[in-house]
């Protein structure tokens, strides 16, 4: 659509300068006048639509389209019983009206654009706090493992005397070992939830397959991402079926 936006008003441009030149050699003086009056109008008007392409500026939105309106119909108030001026007057007023159109097309993907973007925030900020409560639940489960682990040690200190400071590496180790279990896997998928969340919706969730905690989330996290994927497909397809459904009326 930007392309079709800098490429119309070039082309349009182009045909004013033409319309003009071929009233002054016909000694059309108020056609002359006419056309380079609106013309200058049509490319003030054209600056404004590309400045919205390039930044998305939603408060020129409404004046471009008085403006487009405005130039479209001081183009079509234009007559003149010369055939060959006749031709050009409508070869431009064809290609405002595809230029208006293509602008409107603009407008609607870029509002479709932040909606989904906006729809993304929602999502991260929902996976984020999902996975915070995760994460302490996770945590809660590290502790109570490391408390078992220090029991056992106790224990085996109090049974096996001799052993003791084996029985303390021992335990220790295991602590470390169970911890590791859990936050490795937990800080893969914290990692994984905010590139999905930034708009990386082609990863592989880490965890999948796995039958424990860590993986119900991957599966869940999974078929929220799908379900995000097939809703922004859903609807550019049906702007896009609306926009054609405006062309062709």
């Amino acid at each position: 659509s930007k392309q079709k936006i800098a490429a119309g008003a070039t082309a349009i441009r182009l045909k004013f300068e033409d319309l003009t030149g071929a009233a002054a050699m016909s000694q059309l003086s108020g056609i002359e006048l006419a056309s380079r009056q609106v013309g200058r109008q049509f490319v003030d008007t054209a600056a404004l639509a590309n400045a919205f392409a390039a930044n998305s500026d939603f408060a020129v939105v409404e004046m471009v389209k008085a403006r487009l309106t405005s130039v479209e119909a001081a183009v079509r108030a234009m007559s003149s019983t010369d055939e060959d001026i006749r031709h050009k007057i409508k070869d431009i007023d064809t290609g405002i009206t595809a230029y208006i159109a293509a602008f409107d097309e603009l407008v609607g993907k870029s509002q479709l654009v932040i909606a989904l973007v906006s729809d993304a925030a929602g999502i991260a900020e929902q996976i984020t706090e999902g996975s915070g409560a995760l994460k302490a639940e996770l945590m809660t489960e590290q502790k109570l493992f490391e408390d078992q682990s220090n029991a056992i040690v106790a224990q085996t200190k109090t049974l096996v005397a001799a052993l003791g400071a084996g029985g303390f590496a021992l335990g220790a180790l295991l602590a470390w070992i169970l911890g590791r279990g859990i936050s490795m896997p937990m800080t893969r998928m914290c990692a994984a939830m905010h590139e999905l969340a930034a708009g990386k919706f082609d990863l592989v969730l880490p965890g999948l397959g796995r039958k424990d905690e860590i993986g119900e989330m991957a599966a869940a996290v999974e078929r929220f991402k799908k379900q995000t994927i097939e809703k922004a497909e859903r609807e550019a397809a049906q702007q896009e079926a609306l926009n054609e459904a405006n062309r062709e009326a």
